[in-house]
């Protein structure tokens, strides 16, 4: 690194230091949090792909000779849905069953087991999905559009009781694609997933290091929540472009809820 980067480097952790945990953290975030309608520069993500040559292996080992050929995948459940997955953007005008629904919250988000004694608890809940430390500091919330049995609206999954909290009912599709800025084909999911990640659950034990372990810890609950959507034969897709801002107002979160991740399922249709 160069002695300006360094020099600015120091600079900023000295002013860090007098900052809690948390008030980092939230810094960090919005400094990455560069979408075009906050940062009013439209034409940063207009790159054009014909002045990049996009490289699918590391440039090092392209022409590797110490290399040894691994045997072919034997025929297993796993393998066949991860095969089958794929990113979904059309989906069936088709309702979700509820069981469907159930299936998939609790399969991917749901509780897995007690352990006894776990940070001074006599009993202390863990997902089927991992988190660092254990610990539960990621929140799933739902914009759900059509599901049996449950009325339109936002919601937020309770893993420990598996069952669903109501903040707000009615029609969500504009609120939707109101967040999703340039992806329209989310408003016609099932339902639409949001990860948040609260700090003041986890940000004691980690502290600065607990944000990037945040984004490991939800592309995994993204990777079992698409992983059980595909074995349901639903289908999924992540999404990278939605504005913070809106997420933040319409699940009143607080400064130290951040989101992380947003995942729209719906019924495939059928070709």
């Amino acid at each position: 690194m160069t002695t300006a980067w360094n020099n600015l480097l120091d600079t900023l952790q000295m002013e860090l230091v007098e900052c809690g945990v948390t008030d980092v953290i939230r810094l960090v975030h919005e400094v990455i949090d560069d979408t075009p309608y906050k940062t009013k520069n439209y034409e940063q993500y207009k790159v054009l792909e014909e002045d990049y040559y996009i490289e699918n292996i590391s440039p090092k080992y392209k022409n590797a000779k110490n290399v040894i050929k691994l045997a072919e995948v034997s025929d297993n459940l796993v393998n066949d849905l991860l095969q089958n997955r794929k990113s979904v953007r059309d989906y069936a005008n088709e309702e979700m069953t509820f069981s469907e629904f159930s299936t998939l919250m609790s399969t991917s988000f749901g509780w897995k087991e007690t352990f006894v004694g776990a940070y001074s608890r006599r009993e202390f809940p863990v997902k089927k999905t991992n988190s660092q430390g254990g610990i539960n500091y990621l929140d799933m919330y739902l914009f759900i559009n059509n599901v049996e049995n449950i009325e339109s609206g936002i919601y937020y999954y309770n893993f420990l009781k598996h069952e669903l909290v109501q903040i707000d009912h009615g029609n969500v599709r504009p609120i939707i694609n109101k967040i999703h800025y340039q992806n329209e084909f989310i408003t016609y999911a099932n339902i639409c997933v949001l990860y948040v990640a609260d700090f003041n659950r986890v940000s004691w034990k980690y502290l600065r290091r607990s944000y990037r372990f945040a984004h490991v810890d939800t592309g995994i609950a993204a990777a079992n929540l698409q992983i059980t959507a595909e074995s349901l034969g639903l289908g999924s897709c992540i999404v990278a472009g939605y504005l913070e801002h809106e997420v933040e107002k319409y699940l009143e979160l607080e400064s130290e809820e951040l989101p992380i991740l947003s995942v729209s399922i719906g019924k495939k249709c059928q070709l």
